[in-house]
């Protein structure tokens, strides 16, 4: 299964510089916001307790995500809200980008820009959306000295959907299943690198050409680097 944008998930670890780190942890501040936003408990919120999770495994001080939480309960404030948008490319290229932002129009306009100079567009809510599942996931770091087979098979007893097996491991969950699967997993003695919530395409392609294919990555590494988005999810197979 593919789709999770796993090569961003390595780019954020690799975030060591100040500017760099600033900018991840704005994200992952306004993930947490918008997750907070109906019930600031992580107790009783299991969403917002994987994003905060989620964002300790970037070291993100605690008082970062105390003030993301507070800023949810705050009326006069700024108010957020998520977008999902859609985006086509040449030779059947999809592109699902999640953003979170206080104007959306601002936004859009500045992603829509990005996109139209790399040959994509923006296309009207459902057209390409549906080829996209909600899937939980985990990464692993792949253990040393251990069967495959026999590494899967532990791996399936846990309740996942699917694994995809590279440099570390993915594993899929059904979205309310994310919490008990990583309780499992961790009984098993396997150390979770990242968890969270994401899209997975269940139509992906594959690129053979190795210039579009770095065209690609470029684009998504553009996008990804605008303060207003979150994540980037593609129909292609990396």
């Amino acid at each position: 299964m593919s789709g999770h944008s796993r090569w961003s998930q390595i780019k954020h670890k690799k975030a060591t510089t100040d500017e760099k780190r600033g900018q991840l942890f704005g994200k992952l501040a306004k993930k947490i916001t918008i997750a907070a936003k109906n019930d600031p408990d992580p107790e009783t919120n299991i969403k917002l307790k994987s994003i905060i999770e989620y964002s300790r495994q970037f070291n993100m001080p605690g008082e970062n995500i105390q003030r993301a939480i507070q800023r949810a309960s705050k009326k006069d404030g700024v108010q957020l809200e998520t977008l999902i948008l859609e985006a086509v490319g040449s030779n059947n290229i999809n592109l699902l980008i999640q953003a979170i932002t206080d104007n959306r129009n601002r936004t859009i306009a500045e992603i829509r820009l990005i996109l139209a100079n790399k040959g994509f567009k923006l296309v009207p809510e459902g057209s390409i959306k549906w080829q996209f599942e909600t899937k939980g996931f985990i990464e692993l770091t792949l253990p040393n000295n251990i069967n495959k087979e026999t590494l899967e098979l532990k791996l399936i007893e846990t309740g996942i959907d699917n694994i995809d097996f590279g440099e570390n491991i993915f594993l899929y969950t059904k979205p309310n299943q994310l919490e008990e699967v990583k309780r499992r997993i961790k009984e098993l003695g396997f150390e979770t690198q990242s968890s969270g919530l994401g899209y997975v395409n269940t139509l992906p392609i594959k690129i053979k050409n190795e210039a579009e294919k770095t065209e690609l990555i470029n684009v998504l590494s553009i996008l990804e680097n605008h303060d207003d988005v979150e994540e980037v999810y593609s129909n292609v197979d990396f």
